[in-house]
């Protein structure tokens, strides 16, 4: 009997998910303007975040650079890029109540005077100063009555500066905002930048029923799994409640390591199909396992990360928030790293075949329309509460670029959020890890960073790479 209720269950989900894709895909027709803030936008709007988290969902990309532009020349750049393109309008628009919890995008006149506002100058004295600027700056929120977007040029006297461009997540996902991003950017030769779309191909399930079935069962069951009780899931035990703030966000990073290297591992199992991204979370799991292990002496058997999957749309280069976390165990108590690697691809493989994205967006919209502000953010915090790490794997510009001119020289992503939050980058054939954390539950994320590089080495070890492939000249 319960097997025949899951089935139905099963196939009533798949066929709602189907409707709702291709509803949504519709939408796409619509301009932004026209279109109202779907589930996903309006919840990172209305901030389903428990208060007490004190973090807002804004997506932060940093570029260092030898100088920065001045703000008029910026400016103009921002104009020439966002005054007439349609894909852009959110760009140029403030948000504005439609109805009961409905919003929508509405263009504003004064768009040069708004980037004006939104633009900001900082100069500072060394690289001490502008590391404590874009970590108090990154840990802020933005306006919601105007434009939900920022920008900070900040010039370093005794160093390399920095230019922090900062986006409202309800503006869109990660990939659409990367990719709007990303046109203000040139090509050394002067040419546009032009990133592929890695939203819009993606694999499409094949949504056989026994994948789908057993999809739907790990979502019913989420609630109800908690990973082990480490330094990286204490804010709750810490505080008997909600997910809560308990120092200052840092941000650390690793030193740049070749794309070619990690590329080289994952080619050493030929047919097998791994991935980047299933590299790089291969030995992230590692490496929390013993920072765990060195802090506490304890043995996590258990040790997940939640990360954001982006859903195919009908136009890819249109800002949208078509996405949602999927549930990924990191096979930590797994000590030969290859094995480790291994499990993390076929759990991956899984999830991609099986349509739990897909699944998991459509309950996340259906049940949203019943569900409260409040019990939207009880619901968050529980399912942010039973994970370790938040980690995100952005694909950057393959090549070198320039912002108004000047040579970009590295590019990375800092997001602190109410969990240790992960995110690699890739620019110019290198990858950079940025660790976000919160010092109150991690006090030195510089030693997460050494792990991590010490079980990337051990695993291309393992699979008979050379490390002396990964040095890259800074």
């Amino acid at each position: 009997m319960i097997v025949v209720l899951a089935v139905v269950v099963s196939i009533v989900a798949v066929i709602l998910g189907f409707v709702f894709l291709r509803k949504r895909n519709k939408a796409d027709d619509l301009t932004a303007i026209r279109r109202k803030m779907s589930f996903t936008s309006r919840s990172l709007y209305e901030n389903t975040f428990p208060a007490e988290a004190e973090i807002m969902s804004i997506i932060n990309v940093e570029l260092v650079m030898s100088r920065v532009p001045s703000k008029d020349e910026f400016v103009s750049r921002l104009m020439e890029l966002y005054r007439d393109n349609p894909q852009l309008a959110r760009l140029r628009s403030r948000v504005e109540q439609v109805g009961f919890r409905d919003y929508r995008f509405t263009e504003l006149k004064d768009l040069k005077d708004r980037l004006l506002q939104v633009v900001h100058v900082e100069v500072v004295r060394d690289d001490d100063a502008m590391s404590a600027i874009i970590e108090k700056v990154a840990g802020t929120g933005l306006p919601l009555d105007g434009l939900l977007h920022s920008y900070y040029l900040i010039q370093n006297q005794a160093g390399h500066s920095a230019v922090l461009f900062r986006f409202h997540h309800a503006l869109g996902d990660a990939m659409g905002l990367i990719d709007s991003f990303s046109s203000t950017l040139a090509l050394e030769d002067g040419s546009p930048l032009v990133l592929g779309k890695p939203g819009a191909k993606g694999r499409k399930p094949s949504l056989k029923p026994g994948a789908v079935l057993k999809a739907l069962v790990k979502l019913a069951t989420l609630p109800f799994v908690s990973d082990s009780k480490t330094v990286f899931t204490n804010s709750s035990e810490a505080t008997g409640g909600p997910l809560k703030r308990l120092g200052a966000r840092r941000f650390a990073r690793t030193p740049p390591f070749s794309l070619e290297y990690i590329k080289a591992i994952k080619n050493s199992f030929g047919s097998v199909g791994c991935t980047v991204n299933d590299v790089l979370t291969a030995v992230l799991g590692a490496g929390l396992k013993k920072y765990v292990q060195e802090t506490t002496n304890g043995q996590p058997s258990k040790l997940r990360a939640m990360m954001p999957v982006v859903l195919p749309r009908k136009k890819p280069d249109t800002l949208r928030n078509r996405w949602c976390f999927v549930s990924v165990d990191l096979h930590s108590q797994i000590v030969d790293p290859i094995a480790r690697l291994l499990n993390v691809h076929n759990d991956m493989e899984v999830i991609k075949a099986s349509g739990e994205a897909l699944l998991q967006l459509t309950i996340q919209s259906i049940g949203g329309v019943f569900t409260s502000l409040s019990m939207k953010r009880q619901i968050i915090s529980n399912q942010f509460a039973s994970h370790s790490v938040i980690f995100s794997n952005v694909p950057g510009p393959p090549a070198p670029v320039k912002l108004c001119g000047i040579p970009v020289e590295h590019i990375y992503a800092p997001f602190p959020n109410v969990r240790l939050q992960v995110i690699a980058l890739s620019y110019k054939g290198e990858v950079t890890v940025t660790f976000c954390a919160d010092e109150g539950m991690v006090p030195n994320p510089d030693r997460l960073i050494e792990l991590f590089m010490e079980e990337l080495e051990a695993l291309g070890s393992a699979a008979n790479i050379s490390s002396s492939e990964r040095l890259l000249l800074s």
